[in-house]
């Protein structure tokens, strides 16, 4: 860690929970969620029925932000992110992973999974998560969905 958060480095005053660095007070940013009218055929995803895509957003920030709990009660889901950092954690097994900007992530139908998104790059402004799933994902607070999750399978980058 001290090789990239450390003052001079890199990522110099981003902040990283792995590694414990973070501010203080960080400022509030804004989130949202797009629902793209619309979806796609069976066979580009591998799902049974069509698809549908949905991106969260994290705009204005500086500082890494707790999304919520992405739940996938209808069937699986491939997850993309333009963030630096996607950490995932199953909240049924305390299991986590980790994507970046060039990863895919695969989960399966009737997951639960904690989102916390990394700040976006220097001077970008915002970051993305797209999610591509077989039914409708629903994005809620913690202790909204956990009676309904599963444990996830989880695919991350090229597993």
């Amino acid at each position: 860690c001290e090789q990239y958060y450390a003052p001079g480095k890199q990522y110099a005053g981003w902040c990283d929970r792995t590694c414990g660095v973070c501010p203080s007070s960080p400022p509030k940013p804004e989130t949202f969620e797009v629902q793209w009218n619309q979806s796609y055929r069976y066979s580009l995803f591998d799902s049974p029925q069509p698809v549908k895509v949905t991106r969260f957003d994290l705009v204005n920030s500086t500082t890494d932000v707790d999304l919520g709990v992405l739940a996938l009660p209808a069937g699986a889901a491939y997850i993309f992110t333009t963030s630096p950092l996607l950490l995932m954690t199953d909240p049924t097994t305390n299991e986590s992973h980790s994507i970046y900007s060039e990863s895919p992530a695969w989960a399966s139908k009737g997951s639960c999974l904690s989102l916390s998104l990394g700040r976006p790059a220097s001077k970008a402004g915002n970051a993305s998560v797209l999610v591509v799933s077989s039914g409708e994902p629903r994005l809620s607070p913690a202790a909204t969905v956990l009676s309904e999750c599963k444990p996830a399978v989880m695919r991350v980058g090229y597993d």
